[in-house]
């Protein structure tokens, strides 16, 4: 594990501020069917300063830095964290709903 924390740690001191850890990787120290991977991820990356940022079972896991100050951002519309183990909220009415067509049915979509 140790290993791991320094090969992140190494990684988010070039130009991205951020690491990328492939599952095949992951798989290494937590076996793709344990029990509350994800969770076990994240007390990881916790332990070791870093906060899990993304995280796809069987694709990757994303770790960052907390912000400086240790306060996590927040929506300014709903207060609510803006990203929790990559499965954040959008706050209501961030992206507006698709457009209707004329007729106000849904609109035709074009075949290539």
């Amino acid at each position: 594990m140790e290993t791991l924390a320094e090969q992140i740690e190494g990684r988010m001191h070039g130009v991205w501020k951020h690491c990328m850890i492939r599952d095949k990787e992951l798989e290494r120290i937590w076996p793709i069917d344990a029990v509350e991977r994800e969770q076990k991820i994240a007390q990881f990356a916790k332990k070791h300063g870093f906060r899990l940022r993304f995280y796809q079972k069987g694709m990757c896991a994303i770790f960052d830095k907390w912000p400086s100050g240790g306060a996590q951002r927040r929506c300014a519309s709903c207060s609510e964290p803006l990203m929790t183990l990559g499965r954040g909220k959008l706050p209501a009415g961030l992206f507006p709903s698709p457009r209707r067509g004329a007729s106000g049915g849904n609109s035709t979509r074009r075949q290539y």
